[in-house]
């Protein structure tokens, strides 16, 4: 979890948007949780909210998943799972990644996997917002925590939170062919897939600006645009904020 006001923008969103979720669970590091997000729950009745917190931080937000994911393991068939600095912006953004589970092999469907297996063999996930099936998770034994360092990027991939589910036979998918990303690296916004496709996910710092104006001014058919965040800071600024 980040910051309460992450934590608020989602539960707004949330109550926007049409989707099939029907319980939510901010997953916090102990280091960094606020008593005060009990207050923020309050606000948003209307949606089912529990927190469930990571006392020593082990893994980071993998981590936090992978304790989640374990405690609520049988109390439903699916899991969305998203960073707090991404969120959804299209109605029944669920139902897009549970269109891509077309058998029972399917473990996982993010937004965009790694462009190249990391050197273990084991395929990350550049985006990792997406939807992880329960029974595929709980047949491996969860995410590969051990050894992970916050960001480790090894040719590509963060870190190896996938291993044990590709080493059980499962398969991991994701949805770029179909929906374009924009990636937040910080010095960089990078935009991956086709510059006409829809958004399921979108950096909250890419909410700030009209980026469909950018896309549009460049020419980009495909894969990786280099953004300077510079340049990005110039464009006119989202007058419609989510």
């Amino acid at each position: 979890m980040g910051g309460l006001d992450l934590c608020e923008l989602h539960f707004s969103q949330l109550s926007k948007l049409k989707h099939n979720i029907n319980k939510i669970y901010v997953a916090a590091s102990g280091k960094d949780f606020k008593p005060e997000i009990y207050e923020i729950i309050k606000k948003y009745p209307n949606l089912n909210i529990e927190v469930i917190i990571n006392e020593d931080n082990k893994g980071f937000a993998f981590g936090s998943w992978d304790i989640a994911l374990k405690q609520t393991i049988d109390d439903a068939e699916f899991s969305v799972i998203t960073e707090d600095d991404y969120i959804p912006i299209i109605d029944n953004f669920d139902q897009i990644f549970l269109d891509e589970f077309t058998d029972d092999k399917v473990a996982y469907v993010c937004q965009l996997l790694t462009c190249e297996s990391s050197p273990s063999g084991s395929k990350g996930a550049e985006l990792c917002q997406g939807i992880i099936r329960h029974s595929a998770f709980k047949d491996s034994g969860g995410f590969q925590i051990d050894g992970y360092g916050y960001c480790q990027v090894v040719e590509g991939s963060q870190g190896q939170f996938l291993k044990k589910i590709l080493e059980h036979g499962y398969v991991v998918k994701d949805v770029i062919g179909k929906y374009r990303s924009f990636y937040d690296r910080t010095t960089k916004i990078w935009l991956y897939g086709n510059k006409n496709d829809p958004e399921i996910f979108r950096p909250i710092e890419c909410c700030k600006y009209d980026c469909d104006r950018y896309v549009e001014k460049h020419d980009v058919d495909y894969i990786r645009e280099y953004v300077e965040n510079k340049e990005l800071n110039l464009l006119q600024k989202n007058e419609k904020q989510i």
